[in-house]
Parts: structure tokens; sequence; C-alpha cells
């Protein structure tokens, strides 16, 4: 009968060490293989971010590039201001002159403005009597000194235009420019939530391999339980 039930007792020890073994065998095969996997994504996750760093810091360049144009675009553009003020400036003094013209030539002699018209359009001859009314001498006088601020005016418009056009287009590439380089920090931006939510997901999964060697350590446990379990029935068997 004693014989019998120990038999029976080693048959139940062997069962349990066997379905321990077993289910530690299973459980650590099987972790392994996930660990494996898990091992590969993170692989891919870090080669994905290396790529990332690589494409934000290519983006990085373009955009000091582009910061090299903008400010030059900003001192061109600073340029044609200052051009553009210095040409209402000169503009705004040869109205005024042309304007006060009148007042000025009535305190002119005649005799000067034949001297200065001679001397202007006859320099190599000398004075001659002329065969003008003293007031037409002086009209004539007038309108060749209108004449001068006139066509100075009218080049300086045409400098004014050139200057506004040459604004215009700096500005439009200034902006462009700009408009580039907020493209290039949206796509930055978008790089770097993309390296975040790769750096989230490797850490969710070095969680999970916690986990997992937390429970492969388990298994490892129950069949090292399982082998000292049956050391120690078959000490007490034998005794």
């Amino acid at each position: 009968m004693k014989t019998s039930n120990v038999s029976k007792l080693k048959t139940l020890v062997i069962v349990i060490l066997s379905a321990a073994l077993a289910f530690s065998v299973v459980r650590i095969v099987g972790y392994n293989r996930i660990i494996q996997n898990t091992n590969s994504i993170l692989d891919y996750i870090e080669l994905q971010n290396d790529n990332l760093n690589k494409d934000i810091a290519d983006l990085q360049s373009k955009y000091m590039v582009k910061e090299k144009e903008y400010a030059k675009l900003d001192s061109l553009l600073d340029n044609k201001n200052k051009q553009l003020d210095r040409l209402k400036l000169e503009n705004r003094d040869l109205q005024l002159k042309l304007a006060n013209l009148e007042n000025v030539m009535a305190n002119i002699p005649s005799d000067s403005s034949y001297n200065y018209l001679m001397h202007r359009y006859i320099p190599t001859q000398d004075s001659l009597p002329y065969g003008f009314a003293p007031n037409q001498v002086k009209a004539i006088h007038y309108d060749v000194i209108a004449y001068d601020y006139t066509k100075v005016l009218n080049s300086n418009v045409d400098s004014l235009n050139r200057v506004l056009n040459s604004l215009y287009k700096t500005s439009t590439l200034k902006f462009k420019t700009c408009a580039d380089q907020n493209s290039i920090l949206l796509e930055q931006q978008s790089l770097q939530n993309e390296k975040i939510a790769n750096l989230e997901a490797t850490n969710n999964i070095y969680k999970k391999q916690i986990k997992k060697e937390l429970v492969k350590s388990s298994a490892f446990g129950i069949g090292v339980a399982g082998v000292l379990t049956y050391i120690v029935v078959k000490s007490i068997i034998n005794k």
C-alpha cells in the first residue's frame, strides 16, 4: 500500500514537473521570439529616426540659405527705400525751385539774362547786341531754367518708377523667401512630430519588453521551482 502511494506521488510529481518545464520552455521560447521581433521593430524605428535626423538637418541647411537670401533682400530693400527717399527729396526741392522761379527771375536784370544765354549757347563768341525786348530775353531765360528743372524732374520720375518697380520685385521676392522659410519650418515641425511619435513608440515597446522579460523570468522561475520540488520530493521519498 505504501509502495503504491509512493508510486502515485512520484507520478504526480513527474507530471507536475513536466507540465512546469513544458510551460517554462514554451513561454521562454515564445517570448524570445517576441523579443527578437521587438528588437527588429526597434532597429527599424532607429533607422527611421536616423533618416528623419538627416532630413531635418537638410531642411535646416535650406532654411539657412533662405535666411541669407532674406537678409540680402532686406538690405537691398533698405537701400532702395533710401534711394526712393533721396529722389523724393530732390524732386520736392526742384518743384519748389520751379514754383519760385518767377520770383527769382524778377530780380535778375535783362542784361544778366542775355549774358547767361549767350555764354550757354554761344560760348565762343563775345557778347553781341540782342534783337529782343528785355522782357523777351527774360522770358527766354525763364523757359531755359524751367526746362532744366523739368528735365531733371522727368528724369527723377523715371528713376522713381524704376526704384518703385525694383521695390515691388524685391518685396515680392522677400515675401516668397519668407513663405519658403515658413514651409521649411512646417516641414521640420512635421518631421519632429514624426520623430517624437517614433520615440514614444520606442518607449512603449521598451515598457512591453520589460513586462515580457518579467513574465519570462517568472516562467523560468516556475521551471526552477518545479525542478527543486522534484529534488525535494525525491529526497523525501528515498528516505
